[in-house]
């Protein structure tokens, strides 16, 4: 009899306990909506995220930009500092000593009208690993200038062959995806450089050198 009794009570408390698990359980709407509202937390801290490194990259390439605007004006190459420039201002609208250049030729107004179609990051391009281009990079060599060869090594660094010392430039892959190679000492040229490891070709734009625009090819 105690038996039969203490069987019913388990079944009692099971029933209680299937039942309140049945009440508490999500409805299917209430799940999708959970999934959401999850994500779009996810998204908003990406974004976030996407925003900081952004503007740090930002910030860097405007100092690489300043260091060649002053190397180009100490060259007196007038044209050059002007583009560095204008590079500055695609980045920083406020930017005091951009402004102020383009004050003094008269042309900030005009520049900053052409600048409102040039977003940082053009809407519709894709987005460029550069993580991958980096290593894509570490380890080759490619065709620079009319007889020189540039060879990618890890750590940013790259040689020239018509450098005196090895590692003698400094490489790194910009947000947009363009390839940034400087000389370290002195400051003599800064280049721009669109890779494409597929075709093993490039096309590149050089500052303070003679031909500014310029391509090549890889041969290791």
């Amino acid at each position: 009899m105690d038996l039969a009794k203490t069987t019913l009570g388990l079944l009692a408390v099971l029933v209680l306990t299937n039942s309140g698990a049945t009440a508490l359980a999500k409805s299917p709407a209430e799940e999708v909506q959970d999934v959401r509202s999850e994500f779009l937390s996810e998204a908003v801290k990406a974004r976030a995220e996407y925003r900081r490194e952004l503007q740090k990259a930002a910030k860097s390439a405007v100092r690489d930009y300043e260091r060649a605007a002053a190397s180009a004006v100490r060259a007196g190459e007038l044209a050059a500092a002007t583009d560095a420039m204008r590079q500055i201002l695609w980045l920083d609208r406020d930017h005091k000593k951009a402004r102020a250049h383009f004050e003094a030729i008269g042309q900030l107004d005009e520049v900053l009208k052409e600048l409102e179609d040039e977003p940082v990051i053009p809407e519709g391009d894709e987005p460029v690993d550069n993580s991958k281009l980096a290593r894509e990079l570490v380890g080759t060599t490619w065709t620079w200038g009319a007889k020189d060869t540039i060879t990618f090594a890890p750590g940013g660094v790259a040689t020239v062959s018509s450098d005196k010392q090895p590692n003698s430039r400094a490489w790194r892959v910009l947000p947009d995806g363009m390839v940034h190679v400087m000389s370290l000492k002195p400051l003599n040229s800064y280049v721009l450089v669109k890779f494409d490891p597929k075709s093993s070709t490039y096309l590149g734009k050089a500052y303070l050198l003679e031909y500014p625009d310029f391509n090549g090819k890889r041969t290791r």
